[in-house]
């Protein structure tokens, strides 16, 4: 698997896959009339703890009946204290509406507009995710299945699949000398600023990529990558890879970044493609290992820890794409020389269930996690484990491996795997690793195991 960095050297190695089985959820075929919904929700008013809120509702499918239901989850601690247009109950987070009996009839095109007033003592975010009648409201229409048509989502999506190539990224390599010998190499798209998602005149937007591999698609499921890399105050402890948003700037990457990327990904067009996201690499780790008490802590990663945006945005990515049927999210892991260590691994996989439950994100929008993205660590040591000696010392106390537990790619993504199952994850969580630059290469690669 290829998932290149901007601007980084040509890969080394051919990819490989490592994936395992994932949540089922169901795909859905043409069969049936396709249900859909958009909601609004509006904050009216705001004093103190206390707020009011209209949540407008369009049916964009089939004429509704007999009543409906819409739902969601609060990303804080708010609740609903009084309600109209509709009868509101809540458990935790979760809030439903049932229609109000004289209202439970929407036609196609038509609005019901439930309102409430609430209460809050902390940050009064808006909710991520709404379903209506238990279809997700992505503002568009989706298919929905037929009994014994249809069929669950891909445990490994890269499974009798091929996987898009990048035109641009193709002609590039084939203009270098010898690039020609990687240039039909799958790679991921980088989505690395908001205006990457319309693109330039001189470079593909989403949509142009999404519409490249439908062409591409020759009679097989066609995989498309995408890197969403763009949270506010990126990369804390590594300035070479800032982002365009500020450290504050929670709600202009909801609405200016991850909502036009969901509106794209959810049009029926792009329904046969399997889109594999990988989410915000280096984010999570950092607030693992660079924040205080840790000698290697920065003050941005404390303030990122601080102000709750990296799990805040992770979150509300996971809901946004979750809620996509052909869209598989699989959160960044960073790589065995990071969070192989031992006070790493678990720390790590617990921050990322917290992630994957928060901004009404819930664990079943995380297809799988992902290692070595775009970095250098092989697939597999052929030579030492970390369990050998050398003239009686352990190599786990060599310079090289520092106490690392995992001397490769393949060993920690596999442990880390089993760490989060342990953190809540479902025990068919898959997992994936990019190997795009992680081939020793050349004539001083050993031959075998030396001294």
């Amino acid at each position: 698997m290829r998932f290149r960095r901007k601007g980084a050297t040509a890969p080394l190695a051919v990819g490989a896959v490592l994936a395992m089985v994932a949540v089922p959820v169901v795909l859905g075929s043409s069969a049936e009339a396709a249900p859909g919904c958009k909601v609004d929700y509006t904050i009216t008013n705001q004093w103190d703890t206390g707020f009011g809120a209209t949540v407008t509702v369009t049916n964009l499918g089939d004429p509704i009946s007999g009543g409906w239901t819409l739902s969601w989850d609060f990303p804080g601690d708010q609740r609903v204290q009084q309600g109209w247009n509709g009868t509101f109950t809540q458990q935790g987070n979760r809030v439903t509406v049932r229609d109000a009996g004289w209202n439970g009839s929407i036609g196609t095109g038509a609005t019901v507009s439930p309102g409430f007033n609430g209460s809050h003592s902390g940050t009064n975010g808006k909710p991520a995710l709404f379903t209506l009648n238990g279809t997700t409201c992505t503002g568009s229409t989706v298919p929905t299945t037929t009994p014994g048509q249809g069929g669950p989502k891909a445990d490994n999506p890269y499974a009798g699949a091929d996987v898009y190539v990048n035109p641009e990224w193709s002609a590039k390599a084939a203009a270098e000398p010898g690039g020609s010998r990687i240039a039909n190499q799958p790679t991921g798209v980088w989505l690395d600023r908001i205006a990457a998602i319309a693109g330039t005149s001189t470079s593909r937007g989403l949509r142009g990529h999404l519409d490249g591999a439908l062409q591409q698609a020759a009679g097989k499921p066609m995989v498309v990558q995408l890197v969403i890399y763009n949270l506010p105050g990126r990369d804390c402890a590594a300035l070479a890879s800032n982002g365009e948003l500020k450290a504050g700037e929670l709600p202009r990457y909801q609405a200016e970044y991850i909502d036009p990327i969901a509106t794209i990904l959810a049009d029926p067009k792009y329904a046969a493609l399997r889109v594999v996201t990988v989410i915000e690499i280096d984010s999570l780790p950092n607030l693992v290992t660079n924040v205080s008490p840790r000698p290697t802590a920065t003050p941005a990663c404390d303030v990122m820890k601080a102000n709750g945006n990296y799990v805040a945005g992770v979150g509300y990515a996971l809901a946004k794409f979750g809620a996509i049927p052909n869209v598989y999210n699989y959160i960044d892991a960073g790589h065995h020389g990071w969070l192989g260590w031992d006070d790493n691994l678990g720390p790590s996989a617990a921050l990322f269930a917290q992630a994957a439950k928060s901004s009404g994100s819930t664990l079943a929008n995380v297809h799988g996690f992902i290692a070595n993205t775009a970095n250098y660590g092989a697939l597999k040591e052929p030579y030492f484990t970390v369990n050998d000696s050398v003239g009686g010392t352990s190599v786990r106390t060599s310079k090289w491996i520092d106490w690392n537990r995992y001397v490769d790619e393949l060993s920690y993504a596999q442990a880390f795997r089993q760490e989060a199952i342990r953190a809540g994850f479902p025990a068919d969580v898959g997992m994936l690793i990019d190997t795009s630059r992680n081939g020793w290469g050349g004539t001083a690669r050993p031959s075998g195991p030396g001294p």
